[in-house]
């Protein structure tokens, strides 16, 4: 059994400072493997300190535990966003990284992580260990993420990947046969895809918010939605079958502004 992180919602989230992170593809093109990077640390960190027996029994998403989900991870990632929001507001120090988790060096900083162990039955100096030793992942991935330089813009190849006999191809100029499929993205070694459905969704909702007709081969719109679809591949949130309440969505625009999907 695992215990999930008490945090108070409605209380952080009123004292969460606007934050406009810029970005650009190579910039997620680095962040996804800096997460990588650190999955990978992380994974090799909790088999090392708590071996294969206790790793089966974590909500943990590694070699041992195929099919546990993969909620330690997400939610120790999420406490550490909450809480470099809040800390922010006392310090004026902002951590504006929107994905990789806040460093730090102690068990202490991590009291909901350290209960989660704790209550699926990992001794306390292992629990303060473990803690220790993500904080040190975290630290890793940030360093590296940092010292990575962006070159010159990649080339995005976008094409259709039709799935239905006589559906349109893509066209550049022209919105995508809704039914017609998926559309990939490829810059480098990159390949992403959605459906054609959701492509032409974005692209009206990209032209409502910028109040201008743009084409669906437009150069700035294609890099945005390769840069959306990057952040749900670093999230590991491509297939989620979890939906959010009206309640969510009216909490995300009365504190957040966001105004769509």
């Amino acid at each position: 059994p695992s215990c999930r992180f008490s945090l108070d919602a409605d209380r952080l989230i009123a004292r969460v400072p606007s934050r406009k992170v810029p970005s650009s593809v190579q910039l997620e093109v680095s962040r996804a493997h800096a997460m990588r990077r650190l999955r990978a640390e992380i994974e090799r960190t909790l088999v090392d300190i708590l071996g294969h027996d206790m790793c089966g029994r974590l909500e943990l998403k590694s070699k041992v535990t195929l099919r546990n989900g993969n909620g330690l991870f997400e939610r120790w990632l999420l406490s550490r966003h909450l809480r470099a929001s809040t800390e922010g507001v006392h310090t004026n120090d902002h951590f504006t990284e929107p994905l990789l988790p806040m460093p730090y060096l102690r068990e202490s900083e991590v009291p909901e992580f350290l209960q989660e162990l704790l209550n699926a039955g990992v001794t306390a100096d292992k629990a303060a260990e473990t803690a220790r030793a993500l904080g040190g992942a975290s630290r890793s991935a940030i360093a590296w993420f940092r010292r990575q330089r962006p070159g010159a813009a990649p080339r995005i190849v976008v094409r259709m990947k039709q799935t239905r006999p006589g559906a349109a191809a893509f066209s550049g100029s022209q919105r995508p046969d809704e039914d017609g499929g998926m559309i990939e993205f490829v810059c480098g070694k990159t390949r992403l895809q959605l459906s054609s459905e959701h492509f032409a969704k974005l692209h009206e909702l990209y032209q409502r918010s910028s109040r201008t007709a743009v084409r669906p081969d437009d150069e700035g719109f294609r890099a945005r939605v390769l840069c959306l679809l990057l952040r749900y591949e670093t999230l590991d949130g491509h297939g989620f079958q979890s939906a959010a309440s009206g309640a969510v969505f009216d909490t995300l625009r009365a504190h957040l502004h966001v105004e769509c999907e």
